[in-house]
């Protein structure tokens, strides 16, 4: 996650077992990282936190960050 508001990268293509690590790269306070498909539960993240998830099934899901609509990361898993 980038300090401007946005997720970089917006969209990625992964296979089954591929991981995926989200950082907080914002100095200071939080985000709230969300997966919109309710893979994980919504995770608080302070400066420099950094959480992982590695994709099981096949599809595409969607991660934003609350209250910063602008902030989303599409993952197709083949």
């Amino acid at each position: 996650m980038e300090y401007y508001g946005v997720m970089t990268p917006s969209e990625m293509e992964l296979e089954i077992g591929d991981a995926i690590a989200w950082r907080n790269y914002k100095p200071q306070g939080t985000y709230v990282l969300v997966s919109d498909d309710n893979l994980f539960e919504n995770q608080e993240m302070s400066s420099k936190d950094v959480y992982f998830y590695t994709f099981t099934e096949k599809g595409t899901y969607t991660f934003s960050v609350t209250d910063i609509p602008e902030m989303t990361l599409e993952v197709t898993v083949k």
